[in-house]
């Protein structure tokens, strides 16, 4: 009879966490065609049956982020790092939503974290670049965070203009001219 009972309950949590995915699939979906009101009650519906789940709690501050729901966002980032004090995107996204409230030393120490977490995450060596080049004019550690980015991820054109620019804020016009080609010719191979 235990086994009967153990195997019902096994049943019973692959088919709720089966549930789960397939709700959480559809909340992407509304993500991707950008309705967010109905990807926001779809994932606290899904915070409703697991509320320890950072993943979701990342991604519903997502989508309150999108919503212009700053507040909120930073509720639901903050809440997946308390769950999970090593969830590098929860980081990262918390990181881009302080640069958006103006929080710059807050938006640098989370992509900090991030990049303590993954030293090659080159998405956060950009994010830190730009908010140490355009908001804190440090131009030598933005600097190495652009080149660090462009080193993991060369065929990214956004890293080579944001090299650019701080080329151009150093006075290298040359080298400013030389990552705008570079960022140019990768967009034009992306776009065929």
């Amino acid at each position: 009879m235990r086994t009967l009972s153990r195997y019902v309950c096994v049943i019973f949590l692959i088919g709720f966490i089966a549930g789960c995915d397939s709700e959480f699939r559809k909340a992407k979906s509304f993500e991707k065609h950008g309705d967010w009101p109905n990807a926001q009650q779809a994932l606290k519906n899904l915070i409703n049956q697991k509320p320890d789940d950072p993943r979701l709690h990342n991604e519903l501050g997502f989508v309150y982020q999108k919503r212009g729901y700053w507040d909120l966002a930073e509720g639901e980032y903050t809440r997946a790092i308390v769950l999970d004090p090593y969830y590098l995107e929860a980081f990262y996204n918390r990181g881009t939503l302080y640069v958006k409230m103006g929080q710059l030393l807050a938006a640098q120490k989370d992509f900090e974290k991030a990049l303590e977490l993954d030293k090659n995450y080159s998405k956060a060596y950009n994010n830190l670049g730009y908010v140490l080049h355009i908001y804190l004019n440090k131009q030598d550690e933005a600097l190495k965070n652009y080149k660090k980015a462009i080193e993991l991820e060369p065929g990214n054109p956004t890293y080579h203009e944001n090299l650019s620019q701080l080329y151009k804020t150093m006075g290298k016009n040359d080298l400013a001219k030389e990552e705008t080609d570079r960022a140019k010719a990768l967009s034009a191979k992306q776009s065929r």
